[in-house]
């Protein structure tokens, strides 16, 4: 590589391993994890029977994410890793890539604080809507009349509904009522 090229990237400081390891058997028992977190990857070193959390600590040393400011997901083989899980519980071997999804702290309270549009229905209020218009046509219930009365019980009319411009062959023009004002003064026709 070109001296140009090298002075340009920094190379990522490993931490060192976890506790200020001085004995040389458990340093053999060090492993080397490698964290991918924006494209990027950094490799980090700990004991192999740590538990998780000193995964989080070293991602958020590692890459320069402050714990107070950023909440971090680590997941391993597509599994969530637990702060309070080990790191052999989720068969983490050496040299294992862990992918790691950081969220500010603001923007994740800002999310769980946000309320839903309440001009906005959702699923089950649609469903209740749904059935509400079912069950009132359903009963066989008639349409209001404007003067009060219903109709006969056995002359009357059984659907109404307004013809489409297109069903008529014509196009509707500046006199022609809108679709709400047609059904209004067909309704005070039929009773």
């Amino acid at each position: 590589p070109d001296s140009k090229e090298t002075a340009g990237r920094q190379q990522p400081q490993l931490p060192r391993p976890t506790a200020g390891v001085a004995n040389p058997a458990v340093a053999a028992a060090a492993m080397r994890l490698q964290l991918q977190y924006k494209g990027s990857v950094t490799p980090v070193e700990m004991e192999a029977e740590a538990p998780a959390q000193c995964v989080f600590d070293a991602a958020h040393s590692a890459l320069g994410l402050a714990s107070t400011e950023w909440r971090l997901k680590i997941l391993s083989k597509g599994k969530q890793l637990r702060v309070e899980d080990s790191v052999a519980s989720h068969g983490i071997a050496d040299g294992a890539k862990l992918m790691v999804m950081a969220s500010s702290v603001a923007a994740v309270e800002s999310g769980q604080r946000a309320q839903s549009d309440p001009t906005v229905r959702g699923f089950a209020a649609e469903d209740s809507e749904t059935a509400r218009r079912t069950a009132e046509a359903a009963s066989g219930s008639d349409e209001a009349s404007p003067w009060g009365i219903s109709q006969h019980a056995e002359h009357k009319f059984c659907r109404f509904e307004p013809c489409t411009w297109q069903s008529l062959g014509t196009r509707p023009s500046s006199r022609t009522p809108h679709a709400f004002e047609a059904r209004r003064v067909l309704l005070k026709l039929a009773t």
